[in-house]
């Protein structure tokens, strides 16, 4: 009896310490679902409009805070927020110009929203007015 109590007492302080080294949490658990390169398959120009393919599209990549696009000969970076839970992108360029955005990702797809210039955040992806972009993942 006094070997099973022993052995009871050890296993209950020694079984806490074994739990997972996950990061418990959620916020801190979750990537950064934009990270990774994608190329630019598709676009719309305004709602009702069906979606014109792009062949040879340029490629926008997302890492740690900083992006960086290639399309043609234009090549650009800056830095970009986002908030997942209202899916807000907050981009801005080396020379300090600012768009707000909506994106939305898919299995290896990616759509993001504009409006105009991107100082205004569209409210949806079927707003009137609204430029929606369409990426395939090339790389995470």
């Amino acid at each position: 009896m006094r070997r099973t109590l022993c052995l009871l007492t050890v296993a209950l302080l020694v079984a806490p310490s074994l739990g997972s080294d996950a990061p418990k949490d959620d916020a801190t658990a979750r990537t950064d679902e934009l990270e990774g390169t994608w190329r630019l398959v598709a676009y719309r120009a305004d709602r009702g409009q069906p979606f014109a393919q792009v062949e040879g599209g340029g490629v926008i990549t997302y890492r740690g805070g900083w992006w960086s696009s290639q399309f043609g000969f234009a090549a650009r970076a800056g830095t970009y927020t986002t908030d997942p839970g209202r899916r807000h992108l907050d981009a801005t360029t080396e020379s300090g110009r600012a768009r707000r955005h909506l994106y939305r990702v898919g299995i290896d797809r990616l759509w993001v929203a504009t409006v105009g210039g991107g100082q205004v955040r569209p409210e949806s992806f079927d707003q009137e007015g609204v430029t929606v972009s369409e990426y395939e993942r090339v790389k995470k």
